[in-house]
């Protein structure tokens, strides 16, 4: 590996990084994360839903989870990775964002 190529990595990392667990998840981020906690307890992800509420939009709760409330709008392999943090760092923001950083790196 070549010294520049070693120094955009190097700078990669820390770029990405650098406070990593620090804001709180969002959108996107703790739907995420909420389907990787369903994993965790039933081993497929699940409509994000907390007992009460569904954070499906309404207007696309019928094409996001199947009639058994699995997850369907997309693929499910974020939602595994996340798991799979999550069982060896417990649950934090830092946990659920790290295998995607990791994929970021390994681009790099």
């Amino acid at each position: 590996m070549t010294p520049l190529r070693t120094g955009l990595l190097v700078l990669g990392a820390v770029l990405l990084l650098a406070r990593l667990g620090s804001p709180a998840l969002w959108q996107d981020e703790s739907e995420t994360a909420l389907r990787a906690v369903s994993i965790q307890k039933t081993g497929l992800p699940r409509m994000a839903l907390d007992g009460v509420l569904v954070s499906a939009q309404p207007s696309l709760a019928k094409y996001e989870g199947n009639a058994d409330g699995v997850w369907i709008w997309n693929t499910w392999l974020p939602a595994y990775l996340t798991a799979m943090s999550f069982s060896v760092l417990g649950q934090t923001p830092f946990a659920a964002r790290l295998p995607f950083v990791l994929c970021a790196l390994v681009s790099l």
